[in-house]
């Protein structure tokens, strides 16, 4: 995963705020939104950026803020851990706002992201005379597909020592799968060889191939692990004619 920081400042003319010198933290004049969040297949075009502003209080002579990732995976085992994203971000001398701009990149399919961020408000001394801190909202990514053969059924075929293979290829995962290759085996020998357009996601669908008459048939999805899925070890399925 890589992080990348954009530093936005803005010097504006000091303005009287009708706000008590000591606000309750959870009153300070401070926020952080998710700018954008960018899906997609490929990691490097998986990313967000989230904004923070903060403005300032009667006393502020700096302001700063520090950014912390939260991360929560998906699946039947969902874990969340924090990463700190760099040190603390400080304004210039004597502003009214300070915006500053973090965007994370590589995010993993089907996770969901925000940042907290800490926020102060500083005097003269760098004294602290104000903290808060605000939770972002999430951007979630898609999830991965997962493809397997779920059965095989046989047929006799129009040529006298040949068969008709109905394979049933599902996809359990959380994503759609495109252009999805199926290969029949029969007696260890490829047979046949399809490819599906599409399929979505908890979606099943018959594929008809073609071959010689088997003592053994095996079906495999994405033979060439083309398709990046949440589970690689459940591709195949096998049987006895």
């Amino acid at each position: 995963m890589r992080f990348r920081s954009v530093y936005a400042g803005l010097a504006v003319t000091a303005a009287i705020l009708a706000v008590p010198a000591a606000a309750p933290a959870d009153s300070a004049p401070a926020s952080v939104r998710v700018k954008s969040c960018d899906k997609g297949s490929d990691p490097s075009t998986r990313g967000a950026t989230f904004v923070a502003q903060m403005h300032s209080v009667p006393g502020t002579v700096r302001m700063a803020m520090r950014f912390r990732l939260i991360e929560r995976s998906s699946g039947p085992h969902p874990q969340t851990r924090g990463l700190q994203l760099g040190p603390w971000h400080r304004s210039a001398k004597d502003v009214n706002r300070f915006t500053f701009s973090q965007t994370v990149n590589g995010m993993t399919p089907g996770g969901s992201y925000r940042v907290v961020v800490q926020f102060h408000w500083l005097d003269g001394s760098h004294h602290l005379i104000e903290h808060a801190k605000r939770r972002s909202g999430a951007c979630a990514q898609p999830g991965l597909p997962n493809l397997k053969v779920t059965g095989i059924k046989m047929a006799a075929g129009q040529s006298p020592g040949t068969a008709v293979y109905r394979v049933s290829v599902a996809n359990d995962g959380n994503a759609r799968a495109r252009k999805v290759a199926v290969a029949l085996y029969v007696d260890g020998h490829l047979a046949d060889t399809r490819t599906l357009k599409q399929l979505d996601a908890g979606e099943t669908k018959t594929v008809k191939l073609n071959g010689p008459q088997c003592m053994t048939v095996e079906a495999i999805v994405d033979p060439d692990n083309r398709i990046a899925e949440s589970n690689e070890n459940d591709n195949s399925f096998s049987r006895k004619c």
